[in-house]
């Protein structure tokens, strides 16, 4: 891990510290437990933009899916 904070140009001691006091530990757990769920919920592939599943018109509603092509990907980026 700190091979790869060197890689990365981090300050090595205060990525040091920060590990070692598991300073982001409840924010890393969180944001990975909602994003675990979410998954659980769409299936494997989901597809996120900006922290949130990307969602399709489908039979008259905005519903969450899996895997997207591109052109639709791109199609929300630029949305």
């Amino acid at each position: 891990m700190i091979n790869l904070a060197k890689s990365l140009n981090i300050y090595e001691e205060q990525f040091k510290q920060c590990m070692n006091e598991h300073k982001y530990k409840e924010l890393i757990m969180m944001r990975a437990n909602y994003y675990l769920d979410a998954m659980e919920r769409l299936g494997v592939p989901s597809t996120f933009l900006n922290g949130y599943p990307i969602t399709m018109l489908i039979e008259g509603s905005e519903q969450a899916v899996g895997a997207i092509d591109l052109n639709t990907f791109n199609q929300k980026i630029d949305k």
